[in-house]
């Protein structure tokens, strides 16, 4: 299914949150995820000259629940964020249930799949070649931050450890990840030296909780 989505031309972008590093309540760190997965739908439009709608998965709960869900993401394409303008996104955020869209059960695959190897396990990380490709990049041709965006920012070395990518680009600056760095670099993110795995394929921090959210 990955490699027919990248036969198509399709372009995914994940939002990985990682609560054990930063524990938010959970209703607001998916408030905080959606911004930042409307960011990178926006900033892909804007790249290709394009416009677009987001359809989302019908969230949990009731019809209350989800009117209550929909209004408010109003804010976000009524007035965009610091870093996206409102005018590529042509339409309040709709929903749908997965079941009968099939670009959702894509999108939804495409996260689990991309959480699973941020979290260390192998279902995932055994995908990664095929979540590259498919991924977004940046003006520097770089998945990191672009198509694969993980917060907090102490997450930003297991661009190296599940992408292969040696440097993340911040701005107009590009940045070292992980061995990168050099064997004498002073220690400091989390997981500079290592992928943080006790064994291959086997989530070294079992406590961890992961949130993902894409757009495919």
């Amino acid at each position: 299914m990955l490699q027919a989505a990248i036969e198509q031309g399709i372009k995914a972008a994940v939002v990985v949150w990682d609560r054990g590093h930063l524990p938010w309540e959970k209703a607001d760190v998916e408030a905080e995820i959606l911004k930042y997965l409307y960011e990178r739908v926006t900033l892909h439009l804007r790249e290709r000259n394009d416009v677009g709608i987001i359809i989302a998965d019908q969230p949990g709960g009731g019809r209350k629940d989800e009117v209550k869900w929909l209004a408010d993401t109003l804010g976000l394409t009524r007035d965009g964020t610091r870093f996206a303008t409102p005018d590529r996104v042509v339409s309040p955020i709709l929903t749908a249930p997965s079941h009968h869209v099939p670009h959702l059960q894509l999108a939804d695959l495409v996260t689990a799949a991309t959480t699973a190897a941020v979290a260390g396990q192998f279902a995932g990380m055994k995908l990664a070649k095929w979540l590259k490709e498919l991924a977004r990049t940046n003006a520097h041709g770089l998945v990191g931050q672009a198509g694969v965006a993980l917060w907090p920012p102490d997450l930003v070395d297991l661009h190296y450890w599940i992408l292969e990518e040696t440097h993340y680009a911040k701005g107009s600056s590009g940045y070292p990840l992980g061995p990168s760095l050099g064997p004498f670099s002073q220690p400091g993110r989390t997981y500079q030296h290592d992928d943080g795995l006790s064994e291959p394929g086997q989530a070294a921090n079992v406590s961890t909780s992961m949130t993902g959210s894409s757009s495919a």
